[in-house]
């Protein structure tokens, strides 16, 4: 069915999504869409007939939400509420508003609904968090302590060697800390034995004595 009196505006946005290549669309109209007792003006994009497989395209997202009808008068949308065979508990309403003003601006049915919902909407806060924190004296935590690992000889003696220049270097200091975790001893390349420690807080003194 045809629309009568339709005069087109140049759109030159491309669309993509009605096949592989982009589709340019022959125009654009706007038309006055009545959804119950609510009439808005909605932009209807235009493509040419071998562009499309189906004879209209509406936005899936928005087709899904309300009942189409084409017919000599033009065309209509009705919301399912309106029609009890057809309604469905899941739809989404059209209708949603997010107004934090006094003023509600909604059309007659709907106003005293809304109203209500502000007015109703609990805003007390709870007295206190849910959530707990729980602090620890220091004295009272527990320390952990990682059990050394067993090395032969060689590989424990190259460990201590090299703590032994980080402290000579002051690349790290004494430690009274209670917690401590174990060092990891790799093989370079010449089976030399080097310890590995966290890359983050090894790079300050790394760019302070290599850069």
């Amino acid at each position: 069915m045809r629309l009568k009196d339709v005069v087109l505006s140049p759109y030159r946005s491309l669309l993509r999504g009605l096949g592989k290549a982009g589709t340019v669309p022959l125009g654009v109209f706007a038309g006055a869409v009545q959804i119950d007792d609510m009439e808005t003006v909605q932009n209807f994009i235009v493509v040419a007939d071998e562009k499309m497989e189906d004879d209209a395209l509406l936005r899936y997202d928005f087709l899904s939400r309300f009942q189409f009808k084409l017919d000599a008068n033009g065309f209509t949308f009705s919301s399912f509420s309106a029609c009890p065979e057809v309604a469905d508990i899941n739809q989404i309403s059209i209708h949603d508003y997010a107004c934090p003003e006094s003023n509600v601006n909604a059309p007659p049915q709907f106003a005293p609904m809304i109203r209500k919902l502000i007015d109703e909407y609990p805003t007390s806060m709870l007295a206190e968090s849910p959530v707990q924190l729980r602090v620890v004296p220091d004295e009272k935590i527990k320390p952990f302590c990682h059990q050394p690992s067993r090395h032969p000889p060689f590989e424990a003696e190259a460990v201590k060697k090299q703590v032994d220049d980080w402290l000579k270097e002051g690349i790290v200091l004494p430690s009274t800390s209670r917690f401590d975790s174990r060092t990891v001893v790799v093989k370079k390349l010449q089976a030399q034995s080097r310890t590995r420690c966290d890359a983050e807080e090894a790079r300050p003194w790394r760019q302070k004595y290599y850069s």
